[in-house]
């Protein structure tokens, strides 16, 4: 039986294709290979599930987008964790990752972390504003940014430092990421 899911784990050459609530373990045939095809985490595909047996990825469909690090694909948007201190706050790097994520057709959110570590606000309330009147959203609450996360691909991206992992565990504290 042929069905539609999504690639959302890929281990060893093995692929978790969730479809319909239901994951099931398949292989990529190798033809794909012959034609320089990878199957990434993300993609939408057409893979045979036959009962109490591995599946194999048939067809995989048209990526929206894609990353190379992390190695994924059809990605919605793309939360840029910039930190006010250790490292510092950057407008360049910011700018570029703009760039990168509107050439990849994938919707930017700012998340301005450490902003505990500041005592004057202004400067972050200002750039809050211009950018927000540029048409970016930028939140400085967790609980904020958490509401736009649902019912979509996300990657959370920064420096090292930035605040990424103390994010991803103040939104999902069951995964607890060292």
């Amino acid at each position: 039986m042929v069905k539609k899911g999504r690639i959302i784990k890929s281990l060893a050459g093995f692929y978790n294709v969730e479809s319909d609530g239901q994951v099931y373990q398949t292989r990529a045939r190798g033809n794909f290979r012959k034609k320089g095809l990878k199957p990434i985490v993300g993609d939408f595909v057409d893979f045979s599930a036959e009962e109490n047996s591995e599946g194999y990825i048939l067809d995989i469909h048209e990526r929206k987008n894609s990353l190379i690090r992390p190695l994924i694909a059809n990605i919605d948007q793309a939360v840029i964790i910039m930190s006010t201190v250790n490292p510092d706050f950057s407008l360049n790097l910011l700018d570029r990752f703009l760039v990168f994520l509107e050439h990849k057709n994938i919707r930017p959110l700012i998340y301005v972390s450490k902003l505990d570590l500041v005592e004057d606000l202004s400067v972050y309330q200002k750039f809050k504003q211009d950018y927000e009147q540029i048409g970016y959203q930028v939140f400085f609450n967790w609980k904020d940014l958490e509401k736009s996360l649902a019912g979509k691909v996300t990657v959370f991206m920064g420096q090292t430092g930035a605040g990424k992992t103390t994010l991803l565990n103040l939104i999902a504290p069951g995964m607890n990421l060292a």
